[in-house]
Formats: structure tokens, sequence, C-alpha cells
């Protein structure tokens, strides 16, 4: 009946995703410019879903017009939780009369911080996790520190429309 997107600047997705992959930068790149990009859900490899590059996944989304749809920032989240998250309780109301409930909003975001998530996943484990801690860092803009200049170049070229288009250049 819906569907909620969530996109994130590349340049942070690469450091994520090479470090949940395990794998370097350049390698991670050339996935993240792959439309045909498939991820293994099981060790066995048997499983295994589509991703597409980066611009395709978000465009893919962003073209998506059998449902109603919103489109956040993963930067927003982190940057104004409460205004972000009550757009998408708001979102979910409208589609499905998801009761909205301020103090349960304020509730919630303390509950998903990411150290909470950092500790649950500690305590608990996380599916995801294969490859060591998913909930990492859960920063933005790390790349301005971490990622090679060249590497940056590649990802504004590669990307540059849709990443324009979404206000991270």
């Amino acid at each position: 009946i819906g569907s909620i997107y969530l996109v994130r600047d590349p340049r942070d997705v690469i450091l994520s995703y090479s470090h949940h992959l395990e794998k370097s930068i350049e390698f991670t790149f050339k996935i993240m410019i792959d439309k045909f990009a498939r991820e293994k859900l099981d060790d066995r490899g048997k499983d295994e879903i589509l991703l597409g590059s980066w611009s395709e996944n978000y465009k893919s989304w962003r073209d998506y017009n059998s449902v109603k749809k919103i489109i956040i920032k993963y930067e927003d989240l982190i940057l104004n939780p409460y205004e972000n998250f009550f757009k998408i309780i708001n979102y979910l109301n409208k589609i499905n009369g998801l009761h909205i409930d301020e103090e349960m909003i304020k509730k919630s975001i303390k509950n998903v911080k990411f150290e909470k998530l950092q500790d649950l996943e500690k305590e608990f484990g996380f599916k995801e996790s294969s490859y060591g801690n998913f909930f990492r860092k859960g920063k933005i803009g790390n790349w301005e520190n971490e990622l090679d200049k060249k590497i940056v170049f590649k990802i504004e070229q590669s990307f540059n429309k849709e990443m324009k288009e979404l206000g991270y250049l």
C-alpha cells in the first residue's frame, strides 16, 4: 500500500558498505556503479537480491508510482530526527491509519539512537552483521576525512545528477 525509501549520500555509503562486505573501497565502488549488482543473502549463495547501482536503486524507487511513497534522506533523520520521524508516522497515518502519538514518537527516537542499536547488537546479535558490526558508526560526512579524493571524484562523477537532485552536491 506504500513505500518508504531511505537514501544516503553515496560517499558515506561506500565507507559503510565496504566495511559490511569486508572489501576494499575500490571493489565496493565497482559494485556501487554496477547496475546488475547482486548481494547474497545466505552463506550458500542460493538467495540473492538485485541491488543495481546506487543511482539505479535510487531512481527505481524515485520513479516507482504504483503506490504512495516518501523518500527520506538518512542525513535528515540524523540532523532532525523528530521532524523526519513525524513525517514517516504522518505518512503511515495517511496510508494505513496509524495513530499519531507524539510521546511515542519521542520514545521511539530515543529507543533507536545509534548507540542503543550498537548495544543491542552486542547483546543479541544482528542478522546482517555477518561481516563484523552492522551498526558501525552511523555518522554523516565521514567521507570528508576517510575517503581518498580520487574516489570522491569518481563517485561524484558517476552519480552527479542524482546527488545534485538530492542536494548532496
